[in-house]
């Protein structure tokens, strides 16, 4: 599955997502619809982990951060983890900057 709007693009493969382009004020509802309907199919075949993958992720504004945590929370609540993978310079340097480090740790952090 994938969708298209506004300059984002979300593509699905199970229990993947890969996202494309940008992440801000326009696009956040689009990723939090696919999330949404992810985290539903997890539950329904108990699959406990759902992974972004955020390597082609351009650009990511405060509605995006908000997207990402709000997509966060409803996982937690749905009881899978969700992991951010490949996350590139400027998310992570986001993170650092707001106190996320932790919520959304980079592999190389979450692998030891």
């Amino acid at each position: 599955m994938a969708r298209i709007e506004r300059g984002v693009r979300v593509i699905a493969h199970g229990t993947r997502l890969r996202l494309h382009g940008d992440l801000d004020l326009d696009t956040a509802p689009v990723f939090l619809d696919v999330v949404a309907a992810r985290l539903t199919e997890c539950s329904q075949h108990a699959v406990t982990a759902l992974q972004i993958d955020c390597a082609d992720l351009d650009f990511c504004d405060s509605s995006g951060l908000a997207a990402l945590i709000m997509a966060h929370q409803r996982a937690e609540a749905a009881g899978v983890r969700l992991d951010l993978a490949a996350q590139p310079e400027h998310l992570r340097r986001l993170f650092q900057l707001c106190g996320l480090g932790t919520l959304f740790p980079a592999e190389s952090d979450s692998a030891g």
